[in-house]
């Protein structure tokens, strides 16, 4: 109650700041309260935002049937919010969490998918900074439900969404916490979550404030990285080796570093933005990075829904309600000490036994690895199948090497 009193005082002066900076600016014939004036996505400023909006109707009928996570099951649903981001997690202790709210056009289809999966009440909910494209439907969200508590990163705004989202949570009682790293939002037995960023607040760019969530269920990973540019990205330490990317900003060019990605080692990157955006998101250079890295790309402006679930050691993907046949994840090693050294003494050993294959393939993801490769133990049986092909001759017919171990043969 002590905290809860205090954020809630907390927020109340920084309103009483932020309200007595629109009231002045408005006298100075610049209101920064207007919707107009709002920054509204954070992204390229070169760029106009866009204008479209999303009927009753159009809700409606683009709502994916929805099916509630079972018992002991993660599911996490990157949902289609245009240009915007928002993502409902159904946690595996029967609990949920929200992750931005998109603009407040899409407050609507948000409310309607997390009731539709049977939901009153939202345990936990971030809003990773104050842009139009992540908190717009916030303040309908908050009013929709009953919210345990809402993390928020240590900054404001003076924009009438901003507003209107703080002003709820202080006339709802909403307990509110900062967002910032190394705070532990819940931590029950193989079920973690916590922030990795922001360390730092960034007063001339609100994208560097992102709170940065990193996941774990079991062997399974998740990053949500906001609106993060390659400067956030550079200041997280620690591990954030994961199987699920959501990416940063959208795919924007100024995210998604190349050094960055090969820390994460995705099996998925999952790009949320609109289809035709005027901001031309996902960015080719993005894309490129991504591919690099050897993970499968998903994208909402594509696929619509996306949701990806986890019993703790194995993954399956959804895209737009339609089931995908995807193997378990590739989990971390259980050795960590592993090194490039050793798989490379490993692959001369099996070269010698005659009976060892040349070459893994995963007949589901695409991927080709080395015998030794640490991903192999993770993939389904039905998914595994053994070669002694060139790796050119895989090439041809579709797959790609592994990032991780990194399959050669001279050929390819």
């Amino acid at each position: 109650m002590f905290w809860k009193k205090l954020a809630a005082g907390l927020l109340a002066l920084c309103m009483l700041f932020v309200l007595v900076s629109c009231v002045d600016d408005a006298n100075n014939g610049t209101s920064s309260s207007s919707i107009g004036s709002e920054t509204s996505s954070g992204t390229d400023s070169s760029t106009p935002a866009e204008t479209s909006s999303v009927s009753d109707t159009e809700s409606v009928s683009r709502e994916e049937s929805a099916e509630p996570a079972g018992e002991g099951i993660l599911a996490v649903h990157y949902l289609d919010v245009g240009q915007g981001d928002s993502v409902f997690l159904e946690l595996p202790n029967g609990q949920c969490m929200l992750i931005d709210a998109s603009e407040a056009i899409y407050s609507g289809r948000i409310i309607e998918t997390i009731r539709a999966l049977s939901y009153d009440r939202i345990d936990y909910v971030i809003a990773t900074h104050p842009h139009a494209d992540h908190i717009g439907g916030m303040e309908d969200v908050l009013k929709a439900f009953t919210v345990g508590c809402i993390y928020l990163p240590d900054v404001s705004a003076s924009t009438a969404t901003y507003i209107g989202m703080a002003e709820t949570i202080i006339e709802l009682d909403i307990e509110a916490k900062i967002a910032e790293t190394g705070v532990t939002v819940l931590s029950e037995g193989d079920l973690q979550a916590s922030f990795l960023a922001p360390s730092t607040i960034d007063p001339s760019d609100q994208n560097r404030n992102s709170a940065v969530l990193y996941l774990t269920y079991g062997s399974t990973r998740f990053l949500f990285m906001g609106d993060a540019d390659t400067k956030v990205e550079n200041s997280i330490t620690g591990s954030i080796d994961c199987d699920v990317l959501k990416v940063g900003h959208h795919g924007s060019r100024t995210a998604s570093e190349s050094d960055f990605l090969q820390r994460c080692s995705p099996t998925y990157a999952v790009i949320s933005c609109g289809e035709g955006n005027s901001y031309g998101h996902p960015h080719e250079e993005a894309v490129n990075r991504l591919e690099a890295c050897g993970a499968e790309i998903l994208r909402t402006d594509l696929s619509g829904n996306i949701t990806i679930r986890s019993d703790g050691s194995g993954l399956t993907v959804e895209l737009g309600g339609q089931v995908q046949e995807k193997d378990p994840t590739e989990n971390p090693p259980e050795n960590p000490d592993t090194t490039e050294s050793s798989v490379e003494s490993s692959d001369e050993t099996s070269s010698e036994n005659t009976e060892s294959p040349k070459w893994i393939l995963n007949t589901s993801t695409h991927k080709i690895h080395r015998p030794d490769c640490r991903h192999v133990d993770t993939i389904a049986e039905h998914n595994r199948m053994e070669s002694d092909q060139t790796i050119a001759e895989l090439l041809q017919e579709g797959y790609t090497a592994c990032g991780t171990c990194k399959p050669s043969d001279g050929t390819e």
